[in-house]
């Protein structure tokens, strides 16, 4: 296989078979959502043809994974399927097929239980590489993929999730700032404001950018800082913020958080959604999920569930109206006790959420250590029921993350924030402008 074919992604490959299946013949070549579950495991195989490919000589019904080699990671996924799918696989009548990038020798010394990799794969799989499927044919494209058919691709995967797996939602603050509330810089600036009315503080909001620096550019350093000013003390400083937040404006779910609700009742009405956890203080969810009929209840710690769908506040819970409310976590010190506490409620349920189920972050940067942390736990900690590298799902605006680059620079930039993140088991789903997020969330279970 040639060195410009070796750098081909899974992305690559699926444009790859699009292309050439297109000059010969109209295929339908999908995500596969085949609901093929054994023993607690579920098997989802990257793309289904249901009417197979004349040109390709493949048959109907034929389920396809796309790995870039012949290394661990495949010999794994084999012995999964050989183990817990063969079976199932040809009794509902499927054509399995596995497509390589590149395909070493089989002299290999992987092994799949007391059988050499060889033997397995002679027995019971179809196994060929790209240039092998498709012959020496002239008429592959020689441009990379673009961004936009990387981005329907990954949307499509991410479709298949909400329609066949257990979900999850992770919330942040982009969430809350569609409803047009302030993010955590902006409302840092409130309460240095707050704080030079009601203390006599000189500094100002002006002086934020230099404060922010002296913090070692850190908002939650800054948000300790801005503590002090209200003499550290807890409730006073809660209520401060709750003003800052809210200041005197009615604030109602925008068409994000209404989307994202949209989601979380189909998931709940199918009897798959594992889990909402959010790191916002306000109600928005819980006032949008009532709107849809459905009844919920805030989750602020270790509390006895309920009967009503629990929103997970991880950061804390400060609605504007209702007298209920709990610790926000807005500096470095509340950080730290979360940190320092490895069984705390919030790290276990987000724990859980990313072991069970497929997460969909939505709103927020995905640059939260905690979170990362997380990710990176739970990413360590997967069974070999899991042979997929990427399970999650982070929605990112393409502006946020690439602010001061333009052009290729800032599209390769994007591509190494993504690598980043596959190595965390998320996959980035990228959009232009705000307005389309909901659009793009609405579309997941249609």
């Amino acid at each position: 296989m040639n060195k410009r074919a070796e750098m081909f992604t899974e992305y690559r490959m699926y444009h790859i078979l699009s292309h050439y299946c297109s000059k010969r013949e109209y295929v339908i070549m999908e995500p596969a959502d085949l609901g093929l579950k054994s023993h607690g495991k579920t098997f989802r195989p990257d793309f289904y043809l249901p009417h197979g490919c004349r040109a390709l000589s493949l048959k109907p019904r034929t389920i396809i994974d796309l790995h870039s080699g012949l290394d661990f990671y495949l010999a794994q996924t084999l012995r999964i399927i050989h183990d817990n799918f063969y079976s199932i696989i040809h009794e509902k009548g499927y054509n399995y097929l596995c497509i390589l990038m590149r395909l070493e020798s089989f002299s290999s010394s992987f092994q799949l239980g007391n059988q050499s990799l060889q033997g397995r794969i002679s027995e019971d799989f179809q196994i060929t590489t790209l240039r092998d499927l498709l012959g020496d044919s002239q008429e592959l494209p020689s441009q990379e993929i673009n961004e936009q058919d990387k981005a329907d691709l990954a949307v499509k995967k991410a479709a298949t999730a909400i329609k066949s797996e257990q979900c999850s939602f992770i919330l942040g603050a982009g969430v809350s700032i569609d409803a047009k509330l302030p993010n955590w810089d902006d409302l840092l600036k409130r309460l240095i404001e707050k704080a030079k009315k009601d203390k006599g503080l000189t500094l100002d909001k002006d002086d934020y950018d230099c404060l922010f620096k002296d913090c070692g550019s850190s908002s939650i350093i800054l948000g300790r800082l801005v503590s002090t000013f209200f003499n550290d003390d807890e409730n006073e400083f809660r209520k401060a913020i709750q003003q800052a937040l809210y200041q005197s404006t009615k604030f109602e779910p925008g068409p994000l958080a209404m989307a994202i609700c949209n989601l979380i009742k189909y998931k709940y009405k199918n009897k798959s959604l594992t889990s909402i956890i959010t790191y916002n203080y306000d109600d928005l969810i819980e006032r949008g999920l009532k709107e849809k009929g459905l009844l919920n209840i805030p989750v602020f710690g270790n509390q006895n569930q309920s009967i009503y769908i629990p929103i997970y506040h991880v950061h804390g819970y400060l609605p504007q109206d209702d007298d209920i409310w709990s610790t926000i976590v807005l500096s470095e010190k509340e950080y730290h006790d979360i940190y320092k506490t490895a069984y705390h409620w919030s790290n276990v349920e987000q724990l859980h959420a990313m072991q069970r189920s497929v997460c969909f972050f939505i709103g927020l940067s995905m640059t939260d250590p905690n979170l990362r942390r997380l990710l990176d736990i739970s990413y360590g900690e997967r069974t070999d029921s899991e042979y997929h590298d990427i399970r999650h799902f982070a929605f990112l605006r393409k502006g946020d993350v690439s602010k001061d680059l333009k052009g290729e620079k800032a599209t390769e930039f994007r591509r190494k924030m993504e690598d980043m993140l596959k190595g965390l088991g998320v996959a980035v789903i990228w959009y232009d402008e705000h307005k389309e997020l909901p659009i793009i969330l609405s579309s997941l279970c249609k």
